[in-house]
């Protein structure tokens, strides 16, 4: 399914999918096209790696690519996952197992989890009776995202904790290389960071990579049909994403799946400059 297939697209409004899928269980797996890195070490380019596709999934079976197609970069991604132990799980609620299980189906090359990793309070006890058998599975793999959950557990401990090392130097806002793409991953919560030391730095790294591809994943949409609607938090952040053409933002927070039009920071259809958003709020927690 491309991203011209997967449904209308209307510009300022999402296209939320997950009542129409099969089953309550599911997230997206993005396909980025070109593989990794050029082996000569030359800075990976706009015109050699491409978004090819995003999916919603469930686990209703999904087509093959074709032997003749590049090597993709394959990202499981999706927000608001664990629930809090003890916890029972229904047809909406508390299906971070099943998610866990699906991306064990697929082949990836990286997890995003958008943040609200853990609830209610995202303390390392709540991490390692929850999370960590489940999604845990993919800690090797992970690229984790903040989320305002997190922030519960005073300085966001738990979720410093338990990510450890998969957070370099403890910073919640960073940025790595999957392939030939660059991934920023960004901290939404303007009330707790200082979001403006955080635009500088992204400015700076994203003038250091030119013409790099790049996705940015955070836990507040900055345009959003869904309960909590747009985000002010994100709109300090996404100024810098549209001018330097992001080509991709991913976020969760709101509990569903939607897709945009590219849009400027106004919101408005910008099919040229402007940036496609998905929320992505289907780990598993609720729906």
């Amino acid at each position: 399914m491309s991203l011209s297939q997967a449904g209308p697209v209307v510009p300022g409004r999402g296209y939320s999918t997950a009542a129409a899928l099969p089953l309550v269980v599911t997230l997206a797996i993005i396909t980025a096209m070109g593989g990794a890195a050029p082996a000569s070490g030359a800075e990976p380019t706009k015109e050699t790696a491409r978004v090819a596709t995003v999916r919603a999934l469930s686990t209703a079976p999904t087509s093959t690519s074709s032997a003749a197609a590049p090597a993709p970069i394959r990202v499981a991604v999706a927000g608001d996952i664990a629930c809090e132990a003890p916890y029972t799980p229904t047809q909406f609620t508390c299906q971070h197992d099943a998610t866990a299980r699906l991306i064990s189906s697929r082949s990836v090359d990286a997890v995003l989890p958008l943040g609200d990793t853990q609830y209610e309070s995202a303390r390392l006890t709540d991490y390692e009776a929850s999370y960590d058998p489940t999604w845990g599975a993919f800690e090797e793999l992970t690229y984790p995202v903040i989320g305002n959950h997190e922030y519960r557990d005073p300085g966001a401990q738990g979720f410093l904790s338990y990510f450890g090392a998969r957070v370099p130097n403890q910073s919640v806002w960073y940025a790595s290389d999957v392939g030939a793409w660059r991934i920023y991953v960004l901290n939404s919560n303007c009330d707790r960071v200082d979001c403006s030391a955080q635009v500088t730095w992204l400015e700076r790294d994203l003038a250091a990579h030119p013409r790099r591809c790049s996705l940015a994943a955070m836990h507040h949409p900055r345009f959003s049909s869904g309960e909590h609607g747009n985000s002010a938090f994100s709109a300090r952040l996404w100024p810098t994403l549209d001018a330097h053409q992001v080509d991709l933002v991913l976020a969760g927070h709101d509990h569903d799946y939607e897709r945009f039009a590219p849009q400027d920071e106004q919101g408005n259809r910008d099919e040229d400059g402007g940036v496609r958003q998905f929320v992505v709020g289907t780990g598993g927690r609720s729906l």
